[in-house]
């Protein structure tokens, strides 16, 4: 006797299973936040999990694309996820130079560990996690067929100038077009990204109308002005 489900059960049940696991790896994530939390040691478990799950997932339902809501689900966990680690490797002490009775060679493994921790926090900077946070903007106001409001313009610029001004402060970052860099996203009317990219996305997201592309310029020239005292040119 065959006990298996329905394909149409399946699904659902498959796709239930999935949705939890990506609920719970969020909360997770943002439990790592609370400094007090004794679940430190377990927050990466349900990452894991959905990571585990997820090839299951898709080589079960290989012709079947799961509904935007778990695609959102999945882009949130993935942004949550990122900018939860740059939260914590900014928090943490990296000098190893407070120990005490550091001989030459753990001087030197002392100095090539922090290299590499931060490198680490580098590839997890607010710059890097920029486009994660835009992409999935456009995905949420896709799915409510809503526009950005200037509350959000507003909280997207202040990202925009935090994370410039941690490349200058934190990264000691020199490049010249850094502050044009941070700031470039907008409306661009000869966009040639691919249709459906998450490039696509975030420009047509910038652009629904004239009145919130001028907005969406003013409020972004008033951080640029607010953080160009950090700007040096080299």
């Amino acid at each position: 006797m065959d006990r298996r489900a329905a394909p149409g059960t399946q699904l659902v049940i498959d796709e239930a299973i999935l949705d939890y696991l990506i609920y719970t790896a969020i909360i997770s994530s943002l439990e790592l936040l609370d400094v007090s939390s004794k679940k430190e040691h377990k927050a990466h478990l349900p990452v894991q999990m959905v990571d585990a799950y997820l090839p299951i997932f898709r080589s079960l339902h290989s012709k079947h694309h799961a509904p935007a809501e778990i695609q959102f689900r999945l882009r949130l966990l993935q942004f949550t996820y990122v900018f939860v680690q740059h939260y914590q490797s900014s928090s943490a002490t990296t000098s190893s130079m407070e120990r005490q009775n550091i001989n030459t060679e753990d001087l030197k493994e002392s100095r090539s560990a922090d290299a590499r921790q931060k490198q680490q926090h580098y590839d997890m900077s607010l710059e890097k996690t920029l486009p994660l946070f835009l992409a999935l903007s456009a995905v949420q106001n896709e799915l409510q067929g809503s526009a950005i409001t200037e509350i959000w313009m507003i909280l997207a610029a202040g990202y925009m100038a935090q994370a410039y001004i941690e490349q200058v402060v934190v990264y000691q970052n020199k490049r010249s077009d850094l502050l044009e860099e941070a700031f470039h996203w907008g409306y661009d009317a000869n966009c040639r990204a691919k249709e459906d990219s998450d490039d696509w996305q975030i420009n047509k997201m910038f652009g629904a109308d004239e009145s919130s592309i001028q907005l969406w310029e003013s409020i972004k020239e008033e951080h640029i002005q607010a953080v160009r005292p950090y700007h040096i040119d080299y």
